[in-house]
């Protein structure tokens, strides 16, 4: 959590190294070994008072992970940006 407190913006990139990237349609994010382009940052929201953070992409939505599995059969399930309403 402390390596969130300095960051205003961070990259995802896993340990194939590919970079998480959110898609131009706004609904599901991909991943490319190139993680120079703007949609590979992901902007780091803290939220007050606890040990969460949100991530948001250049297209204003927030990572979400949903129940859909990744792989047909697969254990990984999907991840998508969704649009956060608050308030």
């Amino acid at each position: 959590m402390e390596f969130f407190q300095k960051a205003k913006v961070v990259r995802l990139r896993s340990y194939h190294d590919k970079y998480m990237l959110a898609d131009e349609n706004q609904e599901n994010v991909f991943q490319d070994r190139n993680g120079c382009y703007n949609n590979a940052k992901w902007e780091v929201e803290i939220i007050e008072n606890s040990n969460f953070i949100r991530l948001k992409s250049c297209y204003g939505k927030y990572l979400t992970a949903s129940n859909m599995p990744f792989i047909l059969r697969g254990t990984g399930k999907k991840c998508l940006p969704k649009l956060c309403l608050l308030g």
